[in-house]
């Protein structure tokens, strides 16, 4: 199975068409004011208090239809390509060359150059024209060291225009025409070669002063290229003359695939037509795209994480509010080549927000939480019941802000119904309410904090009033105290027993056993947690002197231990490891 190749390209700023490009591209796009975003700072205002954005992305790959499209004649690079490239030799007129590898000289480490042509795809061998045409038919191409020379047709005449199963097939002509690379000493030259990076490198074919046939005098000036992961061609003449006296001065733009039955013409760069060029650029580009696909993201300018947006149909609403502050807006566009490597392609902007609301702390669209009797008395507003309030407020220069209030009135209520139960050795204090957890007051002073609604006091005195009072607390809120509840713990609530209680082992982190000596009465064995919450219930029968308690599911900690009956309420602790 292929690897995923996942590449990471930066585009800058782009004052041009991105369809003037020929290699993939994504950028940011204004789908309001029309117009390329990429690297911009966008100041949102009264008349643009937002901005839809949306990506612009230029991915043609393998087809078996193609659109032309007129270009702008500006070179990819000198018509002697580069220090790298081959000056290649023919050692007479009209011939094909010998089989060209397009990936000669490229280090070994370098993905292969391939290219797709009508459906067919990994092409990376062609023989070139000395007339100017590739042919990714090899068996066009001469021998080695032209040990067996093979020509290249000159003649037009009686040669039909393409689509033509009779004329080369399988084949780019660019343009193809009679032109001489032994006049004049050898003045003209052809060039091939790649420039540029994987994967965005181009396959450049360069025929520079090459005479025309019998007109020497004309010299033509002409270039292919091919462009790895798009497979666009592009084509550019400085100068294609018309010898009129040779040839009938025809020629071809275009391309033809392989059996001759399908073909692509620039213009009305054909035969029979005679026709000529100068500063011109053309480009074929496949009608079907690479699946691509993009995700947006945002964050402050300010740092921070960045945060993933949702799209609708491939658009985001842009609209920082001013509490937001100015915010990145990130896209990443994956574009998947039909080798399956994937190549990711960011660009971002920077959108500001209008001017802050003059009355405004919190944007224009405000979340807000109060409690139980409070009043939401912000930005204009005067609200204590839960729901959605709008106002009308201006900015600071003087736009018109429509400001939604989402208010929350927290629900937590007041504890109630407050009941003391007296126990040998402590009291019980229980209530109802609605909070996360809840303070014990005695006396005026706090005591403990539960998150169960029981609380059981066991720092008692005998002869002793105490009065219990409770405040329920969540995340937002804590209510008023409670109503007062009082008792005097007297003599028959504080017993004293000689009963003889024995948990072992302890601690444990498996089994723990209970011995009590002396037990004339049935027992309940209750065991609570840290927090008060019941674990597990026993009973233990009198006369039975040992009970066998299986903590193997207990998690690690410490738990409360009671025995309660009519004669004796007792809590022990045990260890769970």
């Amino acid at each position: 199975m292929k690897k995923t190749l996942v590449l990471l390209f930066f585009i800058a700023f782009f004052s041009t068409n991105i369809l003037a490009q020929s290699s993939q591209s994504s950028v940011i796009f204004d789908s309001i004011n029309n117009i390329i975003r990429s690297g911009q700072t966008i100041q949102l205002n009264c008349s643009m208090p937002s901005i839809i954005l949306t990506s612009k992305t230029f991915a043609p790959g393998a087809t078996s239809s193609y659109v032309v499209d007129s270009i702008p004649y500006n070179l990819p690079c000198p018509y002697d390509i580069s220090s790298n490239s081959i000056d290649y030799y023919y050692p007479s007129d009209d011939l094909w060359s010998e089989v060209i590898d397009l990936n000669y000289g490229q280090p070994s480490t370098s993905p292969l150059f391939n290219f797709s042509f009508y459906g067919q795809n990994n092409l990376n061998k062609c023989a070139i024209a000395g007339n100017s045409a590739i042919s990714w038919d090899t068996l066009v191409a001469s021998k080695a060291n032209f040990d067996s020379a093979n020509y290249c047709i000159w003649r037009f005449q009686d040669v039909l225009p393409i689509p033509n199963p009779n004329f080369y097939k399988n084949c780019i002509f660019g343009p193809y025409h009679d032109i001489d690379v032994n006049a004049l000493q050898r003045i003209g030259q052809m060039y091939f070669g790649i420039i540029g990076a994987y994967p965005e490198r181009k396959f450049v074919v360069s025929f520079e002063n090459m005479p025309m046939y019998q007109c020497n005098d004309l010299r033509a000036y002409h270039m292919i290229v091919l462009y790895e992961t798009t497979n666009v061609i592009e084509f550019y003449m400085q100068s294609k003359p018309i010898c009129y006296s040779w040839n009938d001065g025809k020629a071809i733009l275009g391309m033809q695939n392989a059996d001759g039955t399908q073909a692509t013409v620039v213009s009305n760069y054909n035969l029979p037509n005679q026709w000529s060029a100068t500063n011109e650029a053309w480009r074929i580009r496949p009608s079907g795209e690479l699946n691509h696909f993009t995700q947006w993201y945002k964050r402050s300018v300010l740092g921070g994480d960045r945060v993933m947006l949702n799209t609708v149909n491939g658009n985001i609403v842009a609209c920082p509010d001013s509490i937001e502050g100015p915010q990145y807006y990130i896209m990443e566009t994956s574009i998947v080549r039909l080798d399956g490597d994937t190549i990711l392609i960011s660009d971002s902007c920077i959108v500001n927000p209008q001017t802050s609301l003059a009355n405004s702390q919190y944007g224009t669209n405000i979340v807000a939480s109060i409690c139980n009797g409070e009043t939401y008395s912000l930005n204009g507003f005067n609200e204590n019941t839960t729901g959605t309030y709008t106002r009308v407020l201006q900015t600071e220069n003087g736009c018109d802000s429509t400001v939604v209030l989402n208010l929350i009135v927290d629900s937590l209520l007041l504890p109630t119904d407050l009941l003391l139960n007296f126990y040998s050795n402590y009291v019980e204090l229980s209530w109802q309410g609605n909070g996360d957890n809840y303070t014990i007051y005695r006396d005026g002073d706090s005591i403990a904090n539960v998150t169960q609604r029981i609380y059981q006091d066991t720092n008692i005195i005998e002869g002793t009033y105490y009065c219990y009072r409770v405040k329920a607390l969540n995340t937002i809120c804590e209510s008023d105290l409670s109503n007062q509840i009082c008792e005097l713990v007297g003599l028959e609530n504080i017993i004293y027993n000689d009963n003889s209680i024995n948990l072992f082992p302890n601690p444990t982190n498996d089994k723990v056993y209970i011995e009590i000596d002396g037990l004339r009465n049935d027992i309940d064995v209750i065991i609570y947690d840290i927090n008060g919450k019941i674990i597990k219930t026993f009973k233990l029968i009198a006369g039975e002197k040992k009970l066998e308690i299986d903590v193997k599911g207990f998690a690690s900690g410490v738990y409360n231990v009671k025995f309660v009956n009519k004669e004796l309420s007792v809590t022990k602790k045990i260890i769970v490891r």
